[in-house]
C-alpha cells in the first residue's frame, strides 16, 4: 500500500479540518469549515496539545486565526505557548 511522505501525515486532522485535492496540481489542501481558512500546509503538530494552565484559545473573528490569552498575566499571543 501507498504511503504519505512527512512527518505528521498519518496523524488525525484537528477538529473542523478536511483534506482536499486539487484537481490542477494533485496535491493535498486542507479547509478548516469553522473559519474558512485553507492551507496547503497540513495542520496539526501541537493543535491538539493541551495548553499550559491559565491560558485559553480565542479565535480572532476578521482573520479566523487563533490567539492565546493568559488569564495570569493579560500576555496575548498569535504562537501557541509550550509547555
Amino acid at each position: 500500500t501507498w504511503e504519505r511522505p512527512g512527518g505528521d501525515a498519518g496523524a488525525a486532522l484537528p477538529a473542523g479540518w478536511t483534506e482536499h485535492r486539487d484537481p490542477a496540481s494533485g496535491r493535498s489542501y486542507y479547509h478548516d469549515a469553522a473559519t474558512g481558512q485553507v492551507t496547503w500546509e497540513r495542520p496539526g503538530g501541537d493543535a491538539g496539545a493541551a495548553l499550559p494552565a491559565g491560558w485559553t484559545e480565542h479565535r480572532d473573528p476578521a482573520s479566523g486565526r487563533s490567539y492565546y490569552h493568559d488569564a495570569a498575566t493579560g500576555q496575548v499571543t498569535w504562537e501557541r505557548p509550550g509547555g
